[in-house]
C-alpha cells in the first residue's frame, strides 16, 4: 500500500550546498552557480517541487532550475550588478527560504605589459602590439614559453612576417599577415601566435560587444578588442586596445598601444574623446581573446574578403571576426565534414589547414554558394 503525504506533512527543509560568498566583477555572471537542495525530515531529497530564485535590484538570475531534480537539488547562474557592492540572491521552495551573498568588485590587472605600436597612424600595427601584450602577459606568468625571450611588439612583428609552413603541394602557407586588398593594412593572423606560444594557449572570438566582453575578461582573462575609429565623424580605420580588467563601476579597463591617445578606459572610446586637436569616437568590431589551453586547438580557418560562415554537424566552429576587408574563422576539426556559405557578391576565400605542412584551397566567385 502507499500513503500519500502532503508536502508540508514531509516537513521540507532547503540548504544551501553552494555557491555562497562568492565575488566577481561588476556585470559579470559568478563563475559558480548557487545550489540548494530540498529535503523531508527524514533527510530524504524531494523532487519535482517548484523553485524561484530572485535577486536583489541590479542583479540577474540568467539560468536557473524551476523545480528540484531526483536529488532534490537546483541551481541558478546569478549575474552581478553594473556596479561594485554587496548582492543578496534568494531560493524558495516548499515555503523555504535561503538567502546567498555575493560581492562585486573591480578586478584589474596591475601588471599588465606596456606595449606601444612601432608605426604613427590608425591601425597600422597596432593589433600586433595588443597581441604581443597579451602573449607577453603569459610569458611572464610561465603559461607560454620564452624561451627566445620576452615577446614585444617588434619581435612579434617580425615572427609574423617571417613564418612560413611547407604546403602539401609543394610550396609554402605564409600566413602571418592577412591580406586586407584595398580596404587596408594586412591584419595579424591571430592563429599564428598560437604557434609562438607553444601550443600553451587557446583562442576565442568573443561577440564584440561590453557585455560579452565583460563576460569573457571574468572567464578567461585579457583580450584585445578592434576598434572601428572615427575621427570629426568620419570612418579613418581600425584601432586596438587590450583589455585588463572591469572596474567597480563596469567599465572595462584597456591598454591603449597608441601613446598619442593612451586611454585607460573603454568608455572613454565609446563616448569620445578628443586627441591629436580632433574628436573621436569608437565601436566595438572585433574581439579576440587568447587564453591558457592546451586542447582543442583549432584544426583549420577561412579568410576573405566578404562575409562568409562556416558550420558542421558537431558545431566546433568560431564566430566570424572581421576587419575591414578580412573576414576570419576557425573550426577544432572534430568532425570530418563542414560547410562553408558564401553570399552574392564576388569574394576571395581561403581555407588554410593548421597542420605540418599545411594545406590550403583558395575559393572565388561572384554568386552565392555553398562548399562542403
Amino acid at each position: 500500500s502507499y500513503t500519500i503525504r502532503t508536502l508540508a506533512e514531509l516537513r521540507p527543509a532547503l540548504s544551501k550546498v553552494s555557491g555562497d560568498t562568492q565575488s566577481g566583477a561588476p556585470a559579470t555572471v559568478l563563475a559558480a552557480p548557487l545550489r540548494v537542495q530540498l529535503k523531508d525530515s527524514t533527510v530524504n531529497p524531494i523532487s519535482g517541487v517548484p523553485l524561484r530564485f530572485e535577486s536583489s535590484p541590479g542583479g540577474a538570475i540568467v539560468r536557473a532550475s524551476t523545480v528540484t531534480d531526483a536529488n532534490g537539488l537546483g541551481e541558478a547562474y546569478f549575474k552581478l550588478p553594473p556596479t561594485a557592492g554587496v548582492a543578496l540572491m534568494t531560493a524558495e521552495a516548499g515555503g523555504q527560504l535561503v538567502t546567498f551573498t555575493a560581492r562585486a568588485s573591480e578586478q584589474l590587472i596591475s601588471d599588465f605589459p606596456r606595449m606601444t605600436q612601432t608605426m604613427d597612424g590608425i591601425g597600422r600595427d597596432s593589433f600586433v602590439a595588443a597581441l604581443a601584450a597579451v602573449l607577453r602577459f603569459y610569458q611572464q606568468r610561465g603559461v607560454a614559453p620564452s624561451d627566445s625571450g620576452l615577446v614585444d611588439t617588434a619581435a612579434l612583428a617580425s615572427y609574423l612576417r617571417n613564418i612560413c609552413v611547407p604546403a602539401v603541394n609543394a610550396g609554402t602557407v605564409c600566413d602571418g599577415f592577412l591580406d586586407a586588398g584595398a580596404a587596408g593594412d594586412p591584419i595579424a593572423n591571430p592563429l599564428r601566435v598560437l604557434d609562438l606560444a607553444g601550443g600553451s594557449l587557446g583562442i576565442a572570438l568573443p561577440e564584440p560587444t561590453q557585455v560579452a566582453v565583460r563576460d569573457a575578461f571574468a572567464a578567461n582573462g585579457p583580450l584585445v578588442l578592434a576598434l572601428n575609429l572615427q575621427r570629426n565623424g568620419q570612418t579613418v580605420g581600425t584601432h586596438h586596445v587590450s583589455v585588463t580588467g572591469i572596474y567597480g563601476d563596469g567599465d572595462l579597463a584597456i591598454a591603449d598601444v597608441n601613446p598619442q591617445f593612451n586611454l585607460t578606459r573603454l568608455g572613454q572610446d565609446i563616448g569620445g574623446f578628443t586627441a591629436q586637436g580632433a574628436s573621436w569616437r569608437a565601436t566595438i568590431s572585433a574581439a579576440v581573446q587568447l587564453y591558457p589551453s592546451t586542447s582543442g586547438q583549432p584544426a583549420f580557418y577561412a579568410h576573405g574578403n566578404t562575409a562568409l560562415q562556416m558550420s558542421g554537424p558537431a558545431g566546433g566552429c568560431s564566430r566570424v571576426a572581421s576587419w575591414p576587408g578580412v573576414f576570419l574563422q576557425f573550426c577544432n576539426g572534430a568532425t570530418t565534414s563542414y560547410q562553408m556559405l558564401l553570399p552574392n557578391s564576388p569574394y576571395l576565400v581561403n581555407l588554410v589547414s593548421l597542420t605540418y605542412p599545411a594545406q590550403r584551397t583558395v575559393a572565388s566567385g561572384a554568386s552565392a554558394t555553398a562548399y562542403r
